[in-house]
Formats: C-alpha cells, structure tokens, sequence
C-alpha cells in the first residue's frame, strides 16, 4: 500500500472503523440451512446405502433435485436452491465426512445377534466370578523381522530412510495363556515358525497343533479355571457327533447318519431309505441337529476347566489382546 493511499484513508477517517488489533475478520455465510432441508440431506445419504450406492457430492445433489420433483405430484415440493459448496458445508454441519466408512467389525458388535452373544458372555463371567473361579484368557499372535513403526518424521529424502531386514524367512507365531489374578501362565507359551508368509497366519495354526498344546502345557496349570476363546475356526472345531451332515452327501450315508443320531421320524415306512428322497432326508436331519460340542470343550472337561467363547468382534473383552499389542509395538521400535 503507497503513502498516498494511506494519507487518503486517513483523511476520510476510515482508519477509525478498522478492526482493532491484528486479528484477520473471517466473513461467515449468512445463508443458513433450514432444519427441514438438513433432515432432507440425511435421509438422501442413508437412502443411498439403502440401495447400494456410493453417497458423493453429486449424487446426493441429484438426490435431492429428483425427490423435490416427486414431492410435487403429491406434497408441497421443497423451494430450497442447492449448491455442491452449499450441500459439502450441510453435510459437515450434521456431521457426515468424506472419509473411509465402518467396516464389517465396526458394525457387527450392533448386530442383534452379537449383541445376545455379549450379554450372555458377560453373565457368565460374573457367575464365573462370583462362583471364585480364575478366568484365563488366551490369543496368538505374529511377529516377523521386518515389523516396524509405519508413521515418523520424515522429508521423503532417502537421508530419513530406515532399513529393516527383508522378513523373508518366516515368522514366529505366538499362543499364551493369562489371567487377571497371575498374568501369564509360566512356562505355557507355544511358540514356533511359520513358513509361508504369503498367507494370513492363521491358517498355519491348526485345530490339532493347538488342541495338543492345550492339553499338555496349559490346561494341566488352569485346572478348574475358566478359559476364554474367541471365534477363530480352530478353536470351534466341533466334535464328530455334533457336526453337522456334510451338504452334498450321497442317500445312503445321508440314510446312516439319520440312524447313527437315532432321529429316524416314527411314521416312516420299512423301506424309507429307498423310498425317501434326498431331500426329504437333509429335512430330517435338519429337524434333528445335535446341540454344538466342541472339541476344545471336551478336551477341557477332563481337567475341570470350564471354556467361555467370546462374541464376535469383542477382541475389548479379551485382556490379552491388549498384552499382544504391546508387544507389538515394542518389536516394531526395536525394529526401528
């Protein structure tokens, strides 16, 4: 700004009505959203997942412009004018943001399902707890060489580069046992290498590396405790005479396990396995399902251990889940 600009303003006295102080003026909108039209927005963002779509700017826009037309065959239609600048800060103002939604396991914990699942856990535990038993808790883990911390600073250049091994070679899969009362069992940690890292660790643990592991260096120390398991398809491994019929067997061994579980319907002729159709057999026996058993319970009654399954996604009511997190980030600094 000149001198001359300056000595104008002053003579005018318009420095007078300037702000005091150094603080920038922020000029806000004076076009406010009425409720109605916010409400509308919102039911044009769910009504999109509804129906499987992806809720951008311009497709709610569209949205709305087409439900103002259908509200005119029948209703007062909606008068409002709307912008994309005008729908981005409506939306922020009723709290959607663009940003990465709720997963499966973010959602699943609401399910009525799941929720009938925690309440029943969480009942138990305090029968278990007011009864004096120890509750135990067990999980794996995994942890390879190259594990280290994903966020540092850093410019890009290649001066701030960490260097971690290749992590090629394999890595340690981890299962321990612990409780509240005495922490980590001593000596009851199973430990080896899994070879193949191109998949998900879990399908190197199998259902009879952990059952053996149970039965020789963990149930023998908890003897009377409660052991806590999540759903993880190696623990749930049911027992041969509660699994279910396989879905595409053939009449005749359909026919045995219908007499093996002694749920052959009275009414049925003397020839029925013949008669009977493959269908009407899978009904049958769909009708006569045995309650679930699971092999790590039968295993576990023979030292008097008592196994509580966890809900579905409730790693939070798993402490030694918090433990494996620690360790964690502890191999990834070490990394580091």
């Amino acid at each position: 700004m000149g001198q001359r600009t300056v000595e104008h303003v002053s003579a005018h006295g318009c420095a007078e009505a300037l702000p005091s102080g150094r603080e920038a003026v922020t000029r806000r909108s004076q076009r406010r959203v009425p409720p109605a039209e916010l409400a509308r927005v919102r039911t044009a963002v769910y009504a999109q997942y509804e129906h499987r779509f992806i809720p951008d700017l311009d497709c709610t826009l569209e949205h709305l412009r087409t439900q103002s037309v259908v509200m005119s065959w029948t209703d007062s239609p909606s008068t409002y004018t709307w912008s994309r600048t005008t729908l981005f800060r409506a939306l922020q103002e009723i709290g959607f943001s663009f940003s990465r939604g709720p997963n499966y396991y973010d959602a699943a914990p609401e399910k009525p399902s799941v929720v009938a699942q925690r309440v029943s856990f969480l009942a138990s535990i305090k029968q278990y707890r007011d009864g004096g038993r120890t509750i135990y808790y067990t999980d794996e883990m995994w942890a390879n060489k190259n594990m280290s911390v994903y966020r540092r600073w850093t410019n890009g250049s290649l001066r701030t580069l960490m260097p971690v091994p290749s992590g090629k070679s394999g890595r340690l899969i981890v299962a321990h046992v612990g409780s509240r009362e005495m922490g980590l069992v001593a000596d009851a940690a199973l430990v080896f290498i899994g070879l193949n890292v191109s998949v998900d660790y879990l399908e190197e643990m199998f259902s009879e590396v952990w059952l053996k592991w149970l039965e020789a260096m963990v149930f023998p120390k908890i003897s009377g405790g409660v052991l806590v398991v999540d759903r993880a398809p190696y623990h749930l491994v049911l027992t041969p005479e509660t699994a279910p019929e396989r879905s595409k067997q053939r009449k005749a061994e359909l026919a045995a396990w219908v007499e093996s579980h002694d749920v052959v319907p009275q009414d049925l002729e003397s020839g029925w396995k013949q008669s009977r159709t493959i269908a009407e057999m899978k009904a049958v026996a769909d009708d006569n399902k045995p309650a679930s058993r699971f092999l790590v319970q039968q295993l576990a009654a023979r030292f008097g251990v008592s196994v509580l399954i966890s809900p579905v996604a409730h790693s939070d009511l798993n402490p030694i889940e918090i433990v494996w997190g620690t360790v964690t980030i502890a191999l990834k600094r070490g990394n580091a």
